[in-house]
């Protein structure tokens, strides 16, 4: 039930690794993600390298309110650019 209703997907940068996987898992022949911007992921990803060194020393609390704070920061100026 839990992945019932995923779409798993190979991003277009990862998919020259993926030798042995099925085509229908590249992101390109996937409908529902045509114009999704797939390396999102790994954009993110590199966003939140930044903070590494700072979170680590935090408590759960603390992580956990910085982490949202970042990622709402983030999602925002995605949405002002708009």
């Amino acid at each position: 039930l839990f992945v019932q209703n995923t779409t798993f997907a190979v991003d277009n940068l990862h998919w020259r690794n993926h030798k042995s996987c099925s085509k229908i898992y590249h992101a390109k022949n996937i409908p529902l993600l045509d114009g999704v911007n797939t390396q999102m992921v790994e954009q993110n990803n590199s966003k939140l390298r930044k903070l590494k060194s700072q979170l680590s020393y935090m408590n759960h609390q603390n992580f956990m309110s910085h982490l949202k704070f970042f990622l709402w920061h983030c999602n925002k100026r995605v949405l002002d650019k708009k």
